[in-house]
This record gives structure tokens, C-alpha cells and sequence, in this order.
């Protein structure tokens, strides 16, 4: 049997190239990585209920993050769909996590005409080690243990377990 594809007309990255797309553990959202700098956060209900991409009060553009200073090649969520990892052309690893009741979450670039966020999320940690573009990532199944692999022939993995609290990552050994 064959299984036809379809993005949806609302899923882009202002016409340019999307890199890389991940689906949250639980199914509600996914992620995708894209030429622009930026990663985007969408709702899924839109995508596979009818009724619901017709809703126009049915968010489905839940958060624009910001912060890699060139493409972004790659986003996974980890197992627990607690951290969402992005590499870049960068040469960086950033950790992303849903900002907390009172916690400051990302913003709109200045000018931007984005519209506001349905969802605050922040990056909680930046990994720097790779000489080179960031071009795949992967979670172990359980845990925050994350390995990436970059352009400049290294595979690094990092322990990440104090980031989705907010604490930080060391280079595992």
C-alpha cells in the first residue's frame, strides 16, 4: 500500500527550504528545522482533523525559536517530549524546553511581524564543541543522554539531565 504525504499549506518557514521535522512523543505537535535560522513549533490536530484546519480559532503556528545564527539542519524531541534538541549550521546544540509559569520564554525578533506565540518556550542550554556544521542528532530512548554528529568528522554525546529543570549538560564520557 502506498502512503501519500501531504504538508499542509500553512506548514513553511517563508518559502525557504524546511531541513528536518520531528513529531512530539505524544503526538500533539511537531517540530521543523529550517534554512531561515528558525525552528517552528505546529499543532497536529490541524493536520490529520479536517474540521479543525477549517477552525480559524484552532491554533496551529504554536512557537517560532529563535537563537542559531545560521540553518537549522536538524530537531528531535527527546523520549520524555520534555527537551527538543536543534542543530545548526552554527556549529551549535541548543536544548529547548516549554517555559514555566512566570518564566521569561523567547520573543519576536525585533520588526518582526510574527505573530505572537500560543506557547513560551526557552532554550535552556547552548552545547559548543563541534568545529563544524551540526547536521543530525539523536536521543537515547531514556534518560537525556544526546548524541550529536557534526560536519567536522566528530560524534559527540552529552549528558543532558539537569536541562529540562533548567540546569545544564557536560560531554559524556
Amino acid at each position: 500500500a502506498m502512503v501519500k504525504i501531504l504538508k499542509p499549506a500553512w506548514v513553511g518557514h517563508d518559502s525557504q527550504p524546511i531541513f528536518s521535522i520531528h513529531v512530539h512523543p505524544d503526538g500533539s505537535r511537531f517540530a521543523t528545522a529550517g534554512q531561515d535560522h528558525l525552528i517552528k513549533l505546529w499543532a497536529m490536530r490541524p493536520v490529520v482533523d479536517r474540521a479543525a484546519e477549517a477552525d480559524e480559532a484552532e491554533p496551529r503556528l504554536l512557537a517560532t525559536l529563535d537563537g542559531h545564527h545560521g540553518a537549522v539542519n536538524c530537531v528531535r524531541w527527546s523520549a520524555d517530549g520534555l527537551l527538543l534538541a536543534s542543530g545548526s549550521d552554527d556549529h551549535l546544540v541548543m536544548l529547548w524546553r516549554q517555559a514555566a509559569a512566570g518564566e521569561a520564554g523567547a520573543s519576536a525578533p525585533f520588526g518582526s511581524r510574527a505573530p505572537p506565540s500560543a506557547e513560551r518556550w526557552r532554550c535552556v542550554l547552548t552545547l559548543t564543541g563541534h568545529a563544524g556544521d551540526v547536521v543530525d542528532l539523536a536521543w537515547a530512548p531514556a534518560g537525556h543522554r544526546l548524541a550529536s554528529v557534526s560536519l567536522d568528522n566528530t560524534v559527540r554525546v552529552w549528558e543532558a539531565a539537569g536541562a529540562a529543570a533548567g540546569g545544564g549538560a557536560q560531554l559524556g564520557g
